[in-house]
């Protein structure tokens, strides 16, 4: 199994359940090389960017993949309004390259592969509608959104050929931790109010406390690739939401951090971009399809399991 992207957050977590079931792992990040993070066990580590066709088509051959899970992306729904040509390089350009390696490596071994592809809910925009199905339309309001989405349509057109079988996941917003798995980003609403409660930072910056999402924690979320990626059919492309389906407003959010905690997490209004107000997966067809279900996502243990991560006592 190649992972792109395995550095990140979910990367780490995904390489981490593909070699727990037992499959050997490829990962890749422009950050991978000597002392870079991998977990016990049949995992390689390979320094390349995911717009190099010529080092991915020879990195699937040397390694002789059979499937990849495809995080490698920038995904910050916020800067994709200020570098818009970035996001697309990297998500779409990123995409086309891997689909055009693993072609290649297709029709070279005569073995048609499986990819699983993290999209998101941005490519919803603002669904209008709680819970949301992957049949809503689809309507992306930032470069982000439609980076991913330009994305999916390129994978499903490749999957047509049937020399790929794929599955996007559309997940929403990944938390939580597990053991040396943990987001690091305080740009993130968890992360923030985690780190404003440790007293690392003044305080949290919000613009609305009644807006709602969701979150999924970081180990259902790898589970939901792992399913995807060895649940892959030669020219089918299917797409599932994945999420806990558990709507919360960031007011909840930061009372769970408090609770955690034991501290204050102080707000300064934010006048920035806020999306829309109400996001939430309906995961039903994960849950059936799949047999994926969101078993450590509840709130608490989101909170509970990345303040503990973060800030060992």
């Amino acid at each position: 199994m190649l992972v792109t992207g395995g550095l990140g957050f979910i990367g780490r977590a995904v390489t981490k359940r593909l070699v727990e079931v037992g499959h050997e792992v490829v990962v890749m990040s422009r950050g991978a090389g000597p002392g870079a993070w991998r977990p016990a066990g049949p995992v390689t580590s390979v320094q390349a960017d995911v717009r190099d066709r010529v080092r991915l088509t020879r990195l699937l051959a040397y390694h002789d993949v059979e499937a990849a899970c495809h995080l490698a992306a920038l995904t910050s729904d916020r800067d994709s309004f200020a570098r818009p040509l970035e996001h697309y390089d990297i998500n779409l350009g990123g995409t086309l390259h891997l689909l055009a390696a693993l072609d290649r490596h297709a029709r070279a071994t005569g073995r048609p592969t499986g990819l699983a592809f993290a999209s998101s809910g941005a490519v919803y925009g603002d669904p209008g509608t709680a819970p949301v199905p992957e049949d809503a339309p689809t309507r992306p309001v930032s470069p982000y959104g439609a980076s991913k989405l330009a994305a999916e349509q390129a994978i499903a057109h490749q999957a047509a050929t049937g020399l790929l079988g794929a599955v996007t996941i559309r997940h929403f917003n990944a938390a939580g931790a597990a053991a040396d798995v943990r987001d690091r980003d305080v740009t993130h609403l968890i992360p923030g109010a985690l780190a404003v409660a440790r007293g690392a930072e003044r305080a949290l910056r919000l613009v609305d406390e009644t807006v709602v999402r969701e979150f999924t924690h970081v180990t259902d979320l790898a589970e939901s690739f792992r399913l995807a990626v060895e649940h892959t059919v030669p020219g089918r492309a299917l797409t599932y939401n994945v999420g806990s389906g558990t709507g919360v407003t960031i007011r909840e959010v930061l009372d769970a951090v408090e609770a955690v905690s034991g501290r204050d997490v102080p707000v300064d209004p934010d006048p920035a971009r806020s999306g829309p107000l109400v996001q939430v997966a309906d995961s039903t067809r994960a849950q059936h399809d799949l047999r994926w279900t969101p078993e450590h996502s509840s709130l608490h243990q989101i909170v509970s399991d990345a303040w503990h991560a973060t800030y060992p006592e």
